[in-house]
């Protein structure tokens, strides 16, 4: 694709998300309209509300950029060409808008270019358990725990050959959590148990991206100084479209 195309097709995935970004801020704007009409908003406050609004729309703008550029280098890289995206049917439109919403709603902005990536994955393998799961789990995501997320996708990803069928991380001491694979020929990894990560693992398996098994309810904590074992399986497929998402 060359950079001509490359610019029609960002023009065609910015109108698929600048019409959710217009809906999102009328919203924003009946709401603080309905906000002065329902109680008695002191004279000295009412400048908060056009303040407010441009503040939402700034981030809601800048969110969105981020989210379309994601969206458009993983359709590149995917070989779509404009002609499939611009004769999306309701369903591949409904898939851009559930993401677009999720990134403007986002915890924490670092995770919006991710969301974009996994829209592309969706356009392109369908709408599957895997597009619900993450996309939930990263719209709750902070920064330091996406950052987990992509240490062990890319550590999980690691020591995954032909035969592996299973990644499995398994906590042994509070500092510690040691990923293994199946796969007779690939060594254990071993990365520090970090807050962030034992929070991630909790999130796979909650959003039932990841089988996961804990002895007892405190075991995702670092509060004891060993804990018993906590283990989260994934597949090898679910790790390398977890490190695709996220590097």
């Amino acid at each position: 694709m060359d950079d001509e195309e490359r610019k029609v097709l960002g023009t065609a995935a910015a109108a698929v998300v600048e019409g959710s970004v217009a809906a999102g801020l009328g919203a924003v704007g009946a709401l603080a309209v309905g906000s002065i009409g329902a109680v008695a908003f002191p004279i000295a406050f009412a400048g908060l509300v056009p303040l407010i609004k441009g503040h939402v729309q700034q981030r809601t703008e800048a969110r969105a950029r981020a989210y379309n550029e994601a969206l458009v280098d993983a359709l590149m890289k995917s070989d779509l060409t404009f002609e499939e995206f611009a004769s999306l049917d309701e369903a591949g439109t409904e898939t851009v808008f559930q993401a677009y919403r999720r990134a403007v709603d986002a915890y924490d902005p670092a995770v919006v270019p991710a969301l974009g990536r996994l829209t592309a994955m969706a356009l392109r393998d369908g709408k599957d358990r895997f597009f619900v799961g993450v996309g939930r789990m990263l719209e709750q995501m902070t920064a330091g725990e996406f950052l987990a997320l992509r240490e062990l996708s890319v550590a999980a990803s690691s020591i995954c050959w032909h035969d592996t069928t299973k990644v499995v991380a398994a906590f042994v001491r509070p500092s510690e959590v040691c990923l293994e694979s199946d796969s007779r020929d690939m060594q254990p990894r071993v990365l520090p148990a970090s807050e962030d990560l034992i929070t991630v693992l909790g999130l796979l398996g909650r959003h039932r991206i990841a089988l996961t098994q804990a002895e007892d309810p405190n075991c995702g904590t670092l509060g004891g100084q060993y804990l018993a074992w906590y283990l989260a399986s994934l597949s090898p497929a679910t790790a390398m479209r977890l490190k695709t998402l996220c590097v």
